[in-house]
């Protein structure tokens, strides 16, 4: 009589085409969670889930559930994922086939300079975009003479699937699973005012556009009722207000330390997440595998956290 060890092997043996999907679960366990399993594969969580799903029906059997907020594999997730470490052989020939060919996509991107030409779409939020991005252009620009980039700075957020960026740096991850998202780092906020002693007690933040917008909230938990006597759609004329003594606003550490005339008034309040998000069919266009790899190695040095 097979053993489950037996069922299950010969139920992955029918589905050649989704190694992936172990691969995943395996991760999945190692992890602990959706997103940092997503993270860690360079996947959008919903494809995470997508094949955790697959693999669950082609097992016929549930193979994770949630448990005080963690994601844990059942029994017969557990024997799914031995089996997998038994064909470690086979998967570590997948493995190695595939560091192969990204190392070969890597030296293309990152030496080829000729091959790296045309127009590349760039978008990302306000002081990103004046303080971080377009500073750093001129060296991307020598690296890649025949490079051109258009920025646009906005919190609105244009459309990588639409056609209307290429790039985009956001601080919420896609949904698109289509899209691909690098983690850039984090951005840090604390509570700021002027380096003038002279500075206004009032409250400096979004108007009615942000009014969802973390810091917006952040801003009401911390101060309750009291209103905010400068409002605007744009972070850097909140910081040009904050300097000029208006009042006091939640701001992006990176932008401070950039600035004179701030003064730092309380730890660390807030954290977003960045991500640098492209789409999947770019992934071997070498303008744009150059152009995501320099832009999320700018944002991790430029916040603080290149390792």
């Amino acid at each position: 009589m097979a053993t489950k060890d037996q069922k299950i092997a010969g139920a992955v043996k029918k589905m050649p085409l989704h190694w992936d999907d172990l691969l995943t679960l395996a991760t999945l366990a190692r992890e602990g969670s959706w997103r940092e399993a997503a993270v860690a594969l360079k996947l959008t969580r919903n494809t995470v889930l997508r094949r955790i799903q697959r693999l669950e029906l082609s097992l016929d059997a549930q193979l994770v559930e949630e448990s005080q907020g963690k994601v844990v594999l059942t029994p017969r997730g557990q024997e799914a994922v031995a089996v997998a470490q038994e064909m470690g052989e086979l998967a570590d020939a997948i493995g190695g086939a595939a560091a192969a060919a990204g190392a070969r996509r890597r030296d293309t991107a990152g030496g080829a300079a000729d091959e790296v030409h045309g127009l590349v779409r760039m978008t990302a939020p306000e002081g990103i975009s004046a303080h971080i991005i377009a500073p750093a252009l001129g060296g991307l620009l020598r690296q890649y003479p025949a490079l051109r980039i258009d920025l646009v700075a906005a919190s609105a957020v244009l459309s990588i699937s639409h056609k209307q960026a290429d790039v985009a740096v956001r601080l919420t991850p896609p949904e698109d699973e289509h899209l691909i998202a690098l983690r850039a780092g984090t951005l840090t906020y604390a509570l700021y005012g002027s380096a003038d002693a002279a500075h206004g007690e009032g409250l400096v933040g979004y108007d009615a556009s942000g009014a969802r917008h973390p810091e917006t909230l952040a801003l009401q938990r911390m101060f309750h009722e009291r209103q905010q006597q400068v409002r605007s759609n744009s972070l850097l004329a909140q910081v040009e207000a904050v300097r000029g003594g208006a009042g006091a606003s939640l701001l992006p550490d990176y932008l401070a330390r950039q600035l004179e005339g701030l003064r730092k008034l309380s730890d660390l309040v807030l954290e977003k997440p960045v991500f640098v998000i492209f789409h999947a069919k770019h992934r071997d266009t070498p303008r744009v595998r150059a152009v995501t790899a320099w832009l999320q190695q700018l944002l991790l040095r430029s916040l603080g956290q290149e390792d």
